[in-house]
């Protein structure tokens, strides 16, 4: 399932998705939960890894998309997604 296809879902509450880092070995696999929060639907994004818990903060659709491209392509983008 690609993260932009779980977008629409958004308005009746969680999207839960999980998938394989490809390419890193500290996060063989992670989860996704992202939720509209408030009228201005700004999107929360946490990433759940064996390593700990990364939570971010989209303005937009659009952003937690590239938010949620990001944390698929593995750990190295991780960091230049949050900021």
């Amino acid at each position: 399932m690609r993260f932009s296809m779980g977008m629409r879902a958004l308005a009746t509450g969680n999207v839960v998705w999980r998938s394989p880092v490809i390419g890193h070995e500290d996060y063989p696999q992670f989860e996704v939960i992202a939720k509209v929060v408030g009228e201005d639907r700004v999107i929360i994004l946490k990433l759940k890894t064996g390593s700990g818990d990364y939570t971010y903060e989209a303005l937009s659709p659009a952003h937690a998309s590239e938010l949620g491209q990001a944390l698929k392509e593995g750990g190295e983008k991780l960091m230049e997604a949050r900021s």
